[in-house]
């Protein structure tokens, strides 16, 4: 692939997050370059369209770009795709869809027969975004050498009790469990699983005010509580902590 695209969900200050995160890691030491788009549209300016981007095959070079599930923001992107003819079919593109379930399914009864009628909003345009067509028909302008699209959340099941139509973002080729990583702090590891041969059971504490809380929680809870305190102590002098 040569161009990626981050699906961020609603909200402004997180896409930025996730921009300079991308932004941070990617360029690291390798035999690639990584560039952000920021804001692709058909107005982009010099140096930002389309046609100024390397996407022969041999280019070391790799384009990212981070849009909000918002109807004006991926109507510049997919404007921003279809400006060029030339550099359009160049590209292989990969779209990543974070937390899929927000925003992006659609919320309207969608029949088999009539789905492009009835789909609108931020779905229908993902659904053109991913099918590599221009939200007009006549502006459709080539056709990438590659389309993928991969959805993640911890929450899919809006995702699978959706629509299941052959033009949809229901999963046409794999569902995967991705493993749980150390650092998770779920239902499990707050509460127990009530089953001691469980590795992620957890002992109850047995005082009358915590007793309902596994002691790890507890003591996350307490530390989190002294630091808060501390930095309001710190950040507002003489105000009092209760």
């Amino acid at each position: 692939w040569n161009l990626f695209i981050v699906l961020s969900g609603t909200i402004e200050n997180l896409r930025l997050q996730t921009l300079r995160r991308m932004q941070k890691d990617l360029n690291q030491e390798s035999n690639l370059y990584w560039r952000g788009i920021e804001h692709p549209s058909k107005k982009s300016q010099y140096g930002e369209r389309a046609v100024d981007m390397h996407f022969e095959h041999t280019s070391s070079q790799r384009y990212f770009t981070v849009c909000l599930k918002n109807a004006a923001r991926l109507k510049k992107l997919i404007d921003w795709i279809h400006a060029d003819r030339a550099s359009h079919n160049l590209m292989k593109i990969l779209v990543s869809d974070d937390e899929s379930d927000q925003a992006s399914i659609s919320n309207t009864a969608v029949e088999y027969q009539k789905e492009q009628k009835e789909r609108k909003g931020i779905n229908k345009l993902i659904v053109n975004l991913v099918e590599d067509r221009h939200y007009k028909d006549e502006n459709t302008n080539g056709k990438a050498q590659a389309m993928n699209y991969v959805m993640y959340t911890a929450t899919p099941y809006a995702n699978f009790l959706n629509e299941s139509t052959p033009e949809s973002l229901y999963p046409k080729d794999f569902i995967w469990t991705l493993k749980t990583s150390d650092e998770y702090i779920g239902p499990n590891q707050i509460y127990g699983s009530g089953n001691p041969e469980n590795p992620d059971y957890a002992n109850w504490c047995e005082c009358d005010d915590c007793k309902a809380f596994a002691p790890d929680f507890t003591q996350a809870l307490m530390k989190f509580a002294n630091i808060i305190g501390r930095k309001i102590k710190d950040e507002c002098p003489g105000k009092a902590i209760m």
